[in-house]
C-alpha cells in the first residue's frame, strides 16, 4: 500500500482529479489541502513562492502506474506533480477496506 501525493494549481483541479481517481477506483480516499510551495530562483537569496493544492490519497502500490497513466492521458504537458510514499503500517481493518474498495490487481 502507498500514499500518493498529487500537487496541482487550484481547488477546482484538485476536485476533478479526486473525482476521476475515486470514480475509477484507483484510490480509496483523498484529503485536499492548500499550501504554499517554495523553490529557489536563479541568483543569490531569491526564492519563488507559489500557492498550490496537495492531494494525499491511499491506494495499492500496484495502482501507481495506472494512476500515472490516467493523469498523463488527461493532463498531457500540464501533468500535476505525482509521487508515492510507502505505507509501512496500517490498521488491518482499514487495510482490508482499501483492498476491497480499489480496483482489483
Amino acid at each position: 500500500m502507498m500514499a500518493i501525493h498529487i500537487i496541482c494549481a487550484d481547488q477546482t483541479e484538485a476536485k476533478k482529479i479526486v473525482h476521476l481517481l475515486i470514480g475509477e477506483r484507483l484510490i480509496w480516499n483523498a484529503t485536499v489541502m492548500e499550501s504554499t510551495g517554495y523553490t529557489r530562483k536563479r541568483g543569490p537569496g531569491k526564492i519563488n513562492e507559489t500557492q498550490q493544492v496537495l492531494i494525499t490519497a491511499k491506494t495499492k502500490s500496484l495502482l501507481f502506474q495506472p494512476i500515472n497513466h490516467r493523469l498523463r492521458e488527461t493532463y498531457g504537458d500540464q501533468m500535476p506533480v505525482l509521487y508515492a510514499l510507502p505505507i509501512v503500517y496500517m490498521d488491518p481493518e482499514q487495510a482490508d477496506q482499501l483492498l476491497q474498495r480499489t480496483l482489483k490487481t
